[in-house]
């Protein structure tokens, strides 16, 4: 590399820096291919079309508040963040058996442009197949990362907020309806009890006055349990099941009369 001129020494350095050529093209009002020439003759290695996409997610926030809900919904749910190795960016990660689903929470990250990956995997242990989600890595998972999983181990933000959409997507992930009791139980085996008791806390701060309790299980997790009246009133909350796939989670749950005093028909007729 020779001696650089001012203008060379700037493009450079922004490249090295993130920025890809049509953007620096942009700032300086050349073409793309000018700029493609100072680091060829300045031996500058160009990114692979792969890097350039990552860089891309990684250097702009693209998740908006109503998706960050849903993405908090699922990491109260089956959802994940993945980290590996000294890495500044991380990826989002989700996986059900019902392809319906996994293409509903694709749509939601398409929707504002961030790239995933979808592919079917087979396992032998259970002898069944699960859709998988993944997202592109970006810099916004990585401080999800950091703010979900504190040395490593899974546990709720102490700023984590509750809304209708964070409440969907949790249902639908960990949610099960007891068919006689109407009680709706939230299996939140990847928290100890004290983070189902400050969840329960979170719940009332958004839904008001709700009845639920943290019960052991025989596998020896925690699990949130609400009565069937508190039930009926999130779910008439909330608004409808976007999934068809879990529509039984909304239905089974409806019977005799929920909280407000209305007939099964007309209550079932708010919440479907």
């Amino acid at each position: 590399m020779g001696k650089l001129s001012g203008k060379e020494q700037e493009i450079i350095e922004k490249y090295l820096g993130g920025l890809s050529a049509p953007q620096i093209a942009k700032e300086y009002s050349v073409t793309h291919q000018s700029i493609d020439n100072v680091l060829v003759r300045n031996n500058i290695k160009k990114r692979s079309k792969k890097d350039s996409l990552s860089l891309r997610f990684a250097n702009y926030t693209r998740v908006s508040e109503k998706l960050m809900n849903k993405i908090n919904g699922w990491l109260l749910g089956d959802g994940s963040i993945i980290h590996r190795g000294h890495s500044e960016q991380a990826h989002f990660q989700h996986g059900s058996k019902h392809r319906e689903y996994i293409d509903y929470v694709h749509e939601q990250f398409m929707n504002e442009g961030i790239k995933c990956n979808v592919r079917k995997v087979f396992s032998k242990k259970s002898k069944t197949y699960t859709w998988c989600l993944s997202t592109i890595k970006t810099k916004q998972f990585k401080e999800l990362r950091d703010k979900w999983y504190p040395g490593g181990i899974k546990c709720v933000p102490s700023d984590l907020k509750i809304n209708s959409d964070t409440m969907i997507c949790w249902i639908m992930d960990d949610g099960s309806l007891d068919k006689i009791d109407g009680i709706l139980s939230l299996h939140t085996c990847s928290f100890v009890t004290n983070d189902c008791w400050y969840l329960i806390e979170k719940i009332k701060e958004k839904f008001g006055d709700i009845k639920a309790n943290v019960v052991i299980l025989k596998s020896k997790y925690p699990s949130i349990r609400i009565n069937r009246i508190s039930t009926n009133k999130i779910l008439a909350s909330v608004g409808p099941n976007p999934v068809k796939c879990f529509n039984y989670k909304w239905d089974k749950i409806v019977r005799n009369k929920d909280f407000s005093g209305n007939t099964n028909k007309d209550f079932k007729a708010q919440i479907c």
